[in-house]
């Protein structure tokens, strides 16, 4: 039976889809949906029956063309329906066309188009620096964040120092993202690196870039106790007290762990001690067991 020519809310559509499915797919773009983007949970979408590179391509197509466009999630379950069918640099093509329209992305987003491939990610940085006005950091965060666990650090450090280049305002995850990246680095290379992270950190408080949290100071603690640098990272301690970070039971382990490793037990109790009696704070599994090895 001939396919008759469709018109849905004023947009004609080719007669050249394949299936029902197709058609429902383009009704689901004007169908509300309201999602928490920070959600890790995505409902079954009618994308995921789209099994034709073509028809995904019409889609996109006419998703990109409706005013006001739709949401990041009709776009993202796109983006994974062609993604499930293998075609990579399609998606990536797509994700592209998404940046240039204004179309919004998120961290589902990022993850389903980057996939493992270093390459697309710079591609996708490079797409970034040029729009005006760049993105916002959030998303530049979400790219290192990617590159980061492709174990790409010193790629990693190379976009952030671009980011402060271009004018892009860093936040206090962007500088955790780095300092990760600087002690990883040291682990295959030299540890200058930590007293490299260690150089950002202070230049963070010093020219008040932003205010670091307990992520940021365990990070650079856990760095500096890598490579036995106890009194440095004591010190870190007591100046995130003095800042007025609230410390934690993972912050204090990490460096009771490094003292007792470096026979250092007596010290290692003090601070346990302080942990306990002054701070109200309760040992944990990874405490004890660093005592115990000590």
């Amino acid at each position: 039976m001939k396919m008759k020519n469709i018109l849905i809310k004023g947009t004609f559509i080719a007669p050249s889809f394949r299936n029902l499915f197709l058609f429902s797919a383009i009704q689901t773009i004007s169908a509300p949906f309201h999602s928490d983007s920070a959600s890790n949970h995505r409902p079954p979408s009618v994308f995921d029956k789209i099994t034709k590179l073509d028809d995904a391509l019409q889609v996109f197509d006419q998703m990109s063309q409706r005013q006001p466009l739709p949401s990041v999630v009709k776009f993202t379950q796109l983006l994974q329906a062609v993604t499930k069918m293998q075609h990579y640099s399609c998606s990536i093509h797509l994700f592209k066309q998404m940046v240039a329209i204004r179309a919004p992305v998120d961290l589902y987003t990022f993850n389903i188009v980057i996939n493992t491939k270093l390459d697309d990610a710079l591609q996708l940085f490079d797409q970034m620096t040029q729009r005006q006005p760049l993105p916002s950091v959030v998303k530049f965060n979400q790219l290192l964040t990617a590159v980061a666990k492709m174990k790409h650090y010193s790629c990693s450090i190379h976009l952030f120092k671009q980011m402060t280049a271009i004018g892009v305002p860093v936040d206090v995850f962007t500088t955790t993202i780095v300092i990760k990246c600087f002690c990883q680095m040291s682990c295959t290379r030299e540890e200058d690196r930590v007293f490299e992270a260690e150089r950002l950190f202070k230049k963070l408080i010093k020219e008040r870039l932003c205010e670091p949290d307990v992520s940021t100071y365990t990070t650079m603690i856990k760095g500096l106790c890598k490579f036995g640098i106890n009194d440095t990272a004591i010190a870190l301690l007591r100046l995130m007290d003095e800042r007025g970070c609230k410390l934690d039971v993972m912050t204090y382990s990490t460096i009771i762990d490094s003292l007792c490793k470096n026979k250092m037990v007596d010290d290692a109790l003090k601070l346990f001690n302080e942990m306990i009696l002054n701070k109200g704070i309760l040992p944990n599994v990874v405490t004890y067991s660093s005592l115990i090895r000590g």
